[in-house]
């Protein structure tokens, strides 16, 4: 909600034993004013200030929160804790959202979660180890995501009942050739998907994960979508 900032609070002891669990309360505060809406207790988190960021999600009907080795869902008008649950411990610079109706998926280093709005966690994968994930998108009710390290990258459409891969897609990239990493993230239409490694620009379908095309890109263009 654009009237709605979500904070999450932990106890002062926290910043001295960050190894340690420490129970978090989120809350909801009015920007316009100032005022505490709500507050609930999420349960126990673990990590430092530096395994946190971009852990929270707001949509039109809740806040979730995925960090520190917990996720929970609260309602937004009433504070109201839909679910809380331990998870992997995640580390990771952010985390990636994409948030999908009943459904909410986030990406945060090696780890994907999808969660469901009523019953929690669904399930967790790793495609990629000694990676991170680039980029994350809904596509009808599938989710298409991109795993990726110094070396390799991985698309994938993933079943998102089952967190099957409906098809995967691999390159092999040249860092010390290359300038670095594959690019991060990628381009996403109605029927094709874009990505980038090696200074070639790969096309595929989205449908199937056939290959449509690749072009040699200029090689002092840094490509980022």
């Amino acid at each position: 909600s654009a009237q709605t900032a979500a904070v999450l609070f932990v106890p002062g002891g926290w910043t001295q034993a960050q190894d340690k669990a420490h129970e978090a309360t989120l809350a909801a505060v009015d920007t316009r004013d100032g005022t505490l809406r709500w507050s609930v207790v999420l349960g126990a988190i673990t990590g430092g200030v530096d395994s946190f960021g971009s852990e929270i999600a707001i949509e039109q009907g809740g806040v979730w929160w995925a960090a520190g080795g917990r996720a929970a869902r609260v309602e937004l008008s009433s504070g109201k804790l839909s679910w809380s649950t331990a998870i992997a411990q995640t580390e990771g610079p952010h985390s990636l959202w994409a948030l999908s109706g009943s459904m909410a998926a986030v990406a945060r280093g090696e780890h994907l979660f999808l969660f469901d709005v009523a019953t929690g966690l669904l399930w967790e994968r790793r495609l990629l180890k000694e990676g991170r994930v680039s980029g994350l998108f809904w596509t009808k009710s599938e989710l298409l995501v991109k795993f990726q390290n110094e070396k390799r990258l991985i698309i994938a459409r993933l079943n998102a009942q089952s967190g099957k891969s409906r098809w995967e897609r691999e390159l092999k990239h040249k860092p010390g050739k290359f300038y670095g990493p594959p690019p991060q993230g990628m381009a996403v239409t109605e029927q094709q998907v874009f990505v980038a490694a090696n200074a070639r620009l790969h096309a595929y379908d989205l449908e199937s994960g056939a290959a449509l095309f690749e072009h040699e890109m200029e090689r002092d263009i840094m490509w980022k979508a």
